[in-house]
């Protein structure tokens, strides 16, 4: 960390550059971190975030946390080209499951009260090619409704986008569109946060 302190009256501001190897966040583990940042009173401001996560590229243009009222904002943040194997098999709930190839994601306007989950919102993209994502739970339970040839493995979803936005401890999404080499399956609905799913496709 690389930090320098100006004093005006009872104001102190104090700009610098953090670098970590790695840093597990949310439960993720990213690496190479770094940022700068800098402080006014109780705000506290990250910008032009940047690391690695599962063989991606992870950037975010700004974080703000005000460490007294716990409410934070983050302006815009992607990960491109991440491994979907390696992502799940270090997500307890997926890592037996045979996710394939690479994803990008895309969050902005992320903000709310950090440790209120009820007060988070932000809108995003994810965006799957060249991958095949069979098993992904709620395809799965689609799946064993449809007989015959149909869900072979030859025809596992090889692309596909989310759109989402987040609100009220759920996962809104506003458009779902996945392909194969023999069927599409488009959708919306939501993702609650304890694993609820109503979905309409």
């Amino acid at each position: 960390v690389t930090l320098t302190g100006y004093f005006d009256k009872d104001q102190p501001e104090m700009i610098g550059f953090i670098n970590c190897n790695r840093a597990t966040v949310a439960g993720k583990r990213i690496s190479d971190v770094g940022a700068s940042f800098n402080t006014r009173g109780s705000k506290l401001n990250f910008l032009n975030l940047k690391a690695t996560a599962y063989g991606g590229v992870l950037s975010g243009r700004s974080f703000s946390l005000d460490t007294k009222t716990k409410d934070f904002y983050g302006e815009a943040f992607t990960l491109d080209r991440f491994d979907l194997q390696d992502f799940v098999r270090d997500t307890k709930a997926y890592s037996t499951k045979n996710l394939t190839r690479k994803a990008s994601l895309e969050v902005r306007d992320l903000k709310g009260k950090s440790l209120v989950s009820s007060s988070i919102t932000g809108k995003g993209k994810m965006m799957i090619r060249d991958g095949q994502v069979y098993e992904v739970p709620i395809f799965l339970k689609l799946f064993t409704l449809n007989p015959g040839e149909l869900f072979k493995s030859r025809t596992s979803f090889d692309a596909g986008v989310i759109e989402f936005d987040i609100r009220q401890r759920k996962i809104n999404v506003e458009r779902m569109a996945f392909t194969s080499e023999s069927v599409s399956v488009v959708g919306r609905g939501h993702v609650g946060f304890d694993g609820d799913l109503n979905l309409v496709l």
